[in-house]
């Protein structure tokens, strides 16, 4: 079914045929691309560390948002995806930086053929899961088109993920060494560009696998997919934590620490393979 989201700047078209003069809307705030990029403080020489790492793609875990309810089948935002591809890709930096050698990135460790397997002596891969309560923004009703209403969104979104980093043995896949980082959860306030009818928002939401219920908030699947300005203003907090975030991954894979991990990975594929 067609959607009908309209801009809420057409209320100003009603009130001048109404005679109350309301003030024009700006323009639509341009899409802009976010792009998140990390670059090491330091490069060592490249093999220096003497182990090598096949790195396999960052997943997105996809826990239900408070409040709301899910249907079986989900769709990730690609403002999500994005966000973990751009990881995968400056783990293979990281790495590079610490003087290993690096392999792929490839997208699941079944794509991986046996020469990367056994050419390698560790997997790197990671999980982000994000966290979202849109249940604070309220939805207004703000005028009628025809018999249909039309709504707006304003208020808080919440948002916290965790990036949980894991090494595996590269033959057996057999889980190694994992950390997480946890991050403090951020607030992007949300002033809805378009207005919405309710059906608009159930099958926007169903696109996404989610259930869009007024007490439970809009999916922030829409709200990144529709409004501009939103989806700056996340993306902007979300930049202003990548560089520590990958800071931190690279402590966490020192050279020493990965060394006595390689060795463990050594003695379990002894035991596991011949």
């Amino acid at each position: 079914m067609k959607y009908s989201t309209l801009p809420i700047g057409i209320v100003t078209v009603l009130c001048i045929l109404t005679m109350v003069g309301c003030a024009t809307r700006p323009p639509e705030y341009p899409r802009e691309a976010i792009v998140f990029d990390y670059t090491p403080a330091s490069q060592a020489a490249p093999g220096s560390a003497d182990v090598t790492f096949a790195v396999v793609g960052t997943r997105l875990g996809a826990p239900a948002p408070q409040g709301m309810m899910q249907l079986p089948s989900q769709v990730q935002a690609p403002f999500f995806v994005d966000f973990a591809t751009t990881m995968t890709k400056d783990f293979m930096e990281v790495l590079g930086a610490h003087g290993y050698g690096v392999r792929g990135p490839f997208k699941t460790y079944d794509e991986m053929v046996h020469p990367d397997k056994e050419g390698s002596n560790l997997i790197l891969t990671a999980e982000v899961v994000f966290t979202t309560d849109t249940s604070s923004a309220q939805v207004e009703r703000v005028f009628h088109v025809g018999y249909e209403e039309v709504y707006a969104i304003r208020g808080p979104v919440t948002v916290n993920y965790d990036v949980n980093l894991v090494i595996h043995e590269s033959l057996t896949n057999e889980r190694m060494w994992q950390k997480s980082i946890t991050i403090e959860p951020f607030t992007v306030q949300l002033k809805s560009y378009y207005g919405y009818t309710l059906q608009d928002l159930a099958e926007r939401s169903a696109k996404y696998g989610k259930v869009f219920q007024m007490t439970g908030g809009v999916p922030i699947e829409v709200l990144l997919e529709k409004e501009n300005k939103f989806h700056a203003d996340l993306g902007y907090a979300l930049k202003a934590q990548y560089n520590e975030i990958l800071g931190k991954i690279y402590d966490y894979l020192d050279p020493r620490e990965m060394a006595i991990v390689k060795n463990q990975a050594a003695e379990l594929r002894k035991r596991k393979v011949y």
